[in-house]
């Protein structure tokens, strides 16, 4: 867990701070090399309230282990 996830977690209310990972946990970024979907909480992000369409992110494939600009989508 990340930094600020950690302190998300203790400073937050409960509540606020699941809310804050459930969304976090619906948006995804996936590898265009091996097509591997990983959200952004599990790459140790956050990513609350957000909005955004063909939003992309460089970032290393947790799976391939290859740096790629990601598309980041939102799962409902």
């Amino acid at each position: 867990m990340s930094l600020i996830q950690n302190l998300i977690r203790s400073l937050l209310p409960a509540k606020l701070a699941a809310d804050m990972e459930a969304d976090s946990k619906r948006w995804v970024l996936t590898c265009p090399n091996c097509n591997h979907v990983q959200s952004v909480w599990e790459i140790g992000g956050v990513r609350y309230k957000a909005f955004s369409k063909g939003k992309r992110t460089g970032i290393r494939c947790l799976n391939c282990k290859q740096w790629h600009m990601m598309p980041m989508t939102y799962q409902k």
